[in-house]
């Protein structure tokens, strides 16, 4: 669990320190490090990444440890891991790697010494059980694409090789590949954009089926209220209207889903 920059670690096999377990330290000498609030991880069996923003280093954990994982660079990385000297302004997990169950994580960084070069950076992760070696490739974004003055990102997983962004109230597309922009959708004036999410749920369960689901979602704020609008994709882009939109008081930040199914004996250990 990671919380006010700290990450925090709680085992099933042993006893823990305090209700939420002892933060983990940064290094043998308990140096000092705040992480930031992205982070990335293709699942239960992969390690998770994350970016401390005191050293601009990317780290990685295991939840047995006393402290905070460093990554080892791979022969062709374009970046090292630590010391970056970079802002991460977002990342989240994109899709299969380059290798065999390995995952690709995405992310916008920003050069703390020329912070008008900003980059589009692309981290694969290893495969799991691997050692910790990290790949990491740049391409500085151009001034004049949109991407490069984006508020909002949300990465799609496991599917379309493209990155939703906003600018204002338009929602864009970016090719990963070939670098193309597509607008994809504006929102009504007066409306503020507050987060972009791709959401799937796709069990195999036959008692799942009816609440399958295939979702970017695009949350705003208008006088005080929320409005999440859910859309399906074909190919990529926005089908032209949501299929339904969640309204209410306040600013959502984000979505999850609970299956109905969730509390039945089939998962009693669910909290």
């Amino acid at each position: 669990m990671q919380n006010d920059g700290k990450l925090h670690a709680i085992g099933t096999s042993s006893s823990n320190i305090g209700l939420f377990g002892a933060a983990q330290m940064r290094d043998e000498n308990n140096s000092p490090y705040h992480l930031s609030k992205y982070f990335a991880c293709g699942g239960s069996v992969y390690v998770p990444l994350f970016f401390d923003e005191t050293s601009s280093t990317f780290l990685t954990a295991v939840p047995s440890a006393a402290q905070l994982t460093k990554w080892i660079d791979a022969a062709d990385t374009e970046m090292p891991a630590a010391n970056t000297n970079k802002n991460l302004l977002y990342m989240g997990i994109k899709s299969s790697g380059l290798t065999a169950g390995s995952h690709m994580a995405v992310a916008i960084m920003q050069d703390k010494t020329d912070p008008a070069r900003k980059l589009l950076t692309k981290i694969l992760l290893p495969v799991p059980n691997a050692t910790f070696t990290l790949r990491i490739d740049n391409d500085t974004l151009p001034v004049s694409s949109k991407v490069y003055n984006a508020q909002h990102f949300g990465a799609i997983f496991l599917e379309e090789n493209l990155l939703y962004f906003s600018v204002g109230r338009d929602v864009y597309t970016r090719n990963l590949t070939s670098g193309v922009e597509q607008l994809q959708f504006t929102l009504p004036a007066g409306e503020e954009l507050t987060f972009i999410r791709h959401r799937k749920y796709a069990s195999t369960t036959s008692t799942e089926a009816p609440y399958l689901f295939n979702y970017i979602m695009i949350g705003s704020q208008v006088n005080g209220n929320y409005r999440i609008r859910m859309f399906q994709k074909q190919s990529g882009n926005l089908v032209a209207s949501p299929d339904f939109m969640l309204e209410g008081p306040g600013k959502a930040a984000d979505v999850i889903y609970i299956s109905p199914s969730v509390g039945s004996s089939s998962y009693v250990y669910t909290y």
